[in-house]
């Protein structure tokens, strides 16, 4: 009976491929697929930042005493990313090294802050060390780069801070 049906198909096939489905049914299957990656993408953003503040919590609370900043592993990275990490790495290299120059006069500031960037260093260390184990997963390389972008935005704003206040008691003892 099987093969019966089956030579009556192959004998006929031409009859059964008259039809296509419209355009409205492509549509559909386009439209569902966009949701799903939007999903997919969502869900790995969830998973990077929760790493993220997981990481962050766990360095505040064990390393948030002043120490010099965590020194990141020697991790193979893609062109791409070695580029990103070279150039955000030197950009903050910058920033506290300019920051260093106001350590003495504004200690309890620039402590406040050094501790938010171990925190973000530490956390950046862990993302390397995923990174490695999740085969270059494009949602840890964001978080990478995301946490370095970070780092410079709080040396950069601490930076803003205290010339704001020299600004200002610069116009003090003009005044």
């Amino acid at each position: 009976m099987r093969d019966e049906l089956e030579a009556f198909v192959a004998g006929h096939r031409d009859e059964f491929d008259t039809e296509a489905p419209g355009g409205y049914v492509w549509q559909s299957i386009s439209a569902q697929l966009q949701q799903k990656r939007k999903k997919d993408r969502g869900r790995y953003m969830a998973l990077a930042a929760s790493v993220l503040i997981i990481v962050g919590a766990f360095a505040f609370f064990f390393y948030g005493s002043g120490q010099d900043r965590v020194a990141t592993p020697q991790i193979a990275l893609a062109p791409q990313v070695q580029q990103a990490e070279e150039y955000y790495s030197e950009q903050v290299r910058y920033a506290m090294a300019e920051l260093d120059r106001y350590s003495k006069e504004y200690p309890e500031l620039c402590q406040d802050f050094s501790r938010d960037i171990q925190a973000l260093d530490t956390a950046y260390s862990q993302l390397k060390i995923e990174y490695q184990g999740a085969n270059g997963n494009e949602a840890v390389i964001r978080a990478m780069i995301e946490n370095l972008r970070t780092q410079l935005r709080i040396l950069n704003l601490q930076l803003q801070i205290i010339h704001n206040i020299k600004q200002k008691e610069t116009r003090k003892h003009t005044s």
